[in-house]
């Protein structure tokens, strides 16, 4: 269940980002998208969770995810730096 709602947040986060980019946003991003990989392989080392489905799921998780702060990081560096929303 932790690892549903870490997954979910990061999504949630990571639309946030998308639409409005910060120093914050970036970093917090990035510790979610750790801790879902971190706990994606702790259920499919411990638990024995299907490896192909959890994989296929996984790597949707990471495209939407990495795609988005990708776009996110290009809007972030278009901006001058005056502009750059540095907290929150």
């Amino acid at each position: 269940m932790t690892h549903i709602i870490i997954a979910t947040i990061s999504v949630l986060f990571a639309t946030a980002l998308f639409f409005s980019p910060s120093s914050f946003k970036f970093k917090a991003n990035y510790i979610l998208i750790g801790a879902t990989l971190m706990t994606g392989t702790f259920l499919v080392v411990d638990r024995g969770s299907h490896l192909v489905e959890s994989c296929l799921a996984g790597l949707l998780y990471l495209g939407v995810v990495i795609y988005a702060v990708i776009i996110a990081w290009k809007k972030f560096a278009s901006q001058p730096i005056s502009e750059r929303k540095i907290s929150r």
